[in-house]
């Protein structure tokens, strides 16, 4: 049966981790921080604008002048209107989101590469200290 719709795939890695933040809380604090241009982890910005560009693409909404949605403000505009239709304070920072009482910044020892993160053990580290579990997501991985 052909019901018209047109069907694309991105295929990414998911088995190591594109930001620096772990837990819902602290994701989408850092996911503001880039739309607020006050912070830009390289890997999640590449692999975000990627999925974004692709979805454009795919919806027919993708135009050259709006090429830069991240750097123009558009992308943290529109996210604002998301949280707003959801009835959320739509002019909340990522400073503003409350984070839990438990926190602990991990500082390497020395400069260099991480080659790997198990991010089981990190998952299971953040939920014994509060962390909230995705919603409508059972298992471990990403």
């Amino acid at each position: 049966m052909n019901l018209g719709s047109e069907i694309s795939c991105v295929l990414t890695d998911g088995s190591q981790p594109v930001s620096n933040a772990v837990g819902p809380v602290l994701e989408v604090r850092e996911a503001m921080y880039v739309l607020e241009k006050k912070a830009h982890p390289s890997t999640l910005v590449e692999k975000t604008v990627g999925i974004a560009g692709a979805l454009l693409e795919l919806s027919g909404k993708s135009n050259k002048a709006d090429e830069d949605l991240l750097g123009s403000g558009k992308s943290l505009a529109e996210f604002r209107e998301i949280i707003g239709a959801q009835r959320g304070d739509a002019t909340i920072s990522a400073d503003a989101i409350p984070v839990g009482k438990f926190t602990a910044p991990v500082q390497a020892p020395e400069k260099g590469y991480t080659c790997s993160i198990n991010s089981i053990i990190i998952v299971g580290i953040a939920r014994a200290s509060g962390a909230p579990e995705r919603s409508g997501r059972r298992n471990h991985h990403s």
